[in-house]
């Protein structure tokens, strides 16, 4: 049915990791002040100093976007079927309803 394969694919994307929340963004260690308050030279200075990469190797890579791209698509496309496996759930409580009302006026259980 239309609801198994949604729940299906729902489960198979939740397994691989797609539609969950974003991964949170790594903060400086406690003893920095936070990144916007550096100006960017110190921050690249600071980072080389402890043997970090400078701030914009720390950039994400275009292999990175795309794969939070890719994660962000999944998501939305998770959320449309969460709507539309809400929806033929709904539907299904309806019909069934709809099969008992009937029964009960036909004086047969169901």
């Amino acid at each position: 049915t239309d609801t198994a394969v949604l729940v299906r694919a729902l489960n198979v994307a939740e397994a691989a990791g797609f539609g969950g929340p974003e991964p949170a963004p790594e903060q400086p260690a406690p003893e920095q002040p936070p990144a916007a308050e550096q100006p960017l030279g110190e921050q690249a200075e600071g980072a080389q100093l402890e043997g970090e990469q400078p701030a914009e190797a720390l950039a994400p890579t275009e292999e990175e976007l795309r794969e939070r791209e890719e994660r962000r698509d999944m998501g939305e496309r998770m959320a449309v079927i969460r709507e539309r496996l809400a929806g033929l759930e709904l539907e299904s409580h309806r019909l069934e309803v709809r099969e008992r009302l009937a029964a009960a006026l036909e004086g047969t259980d169901v």
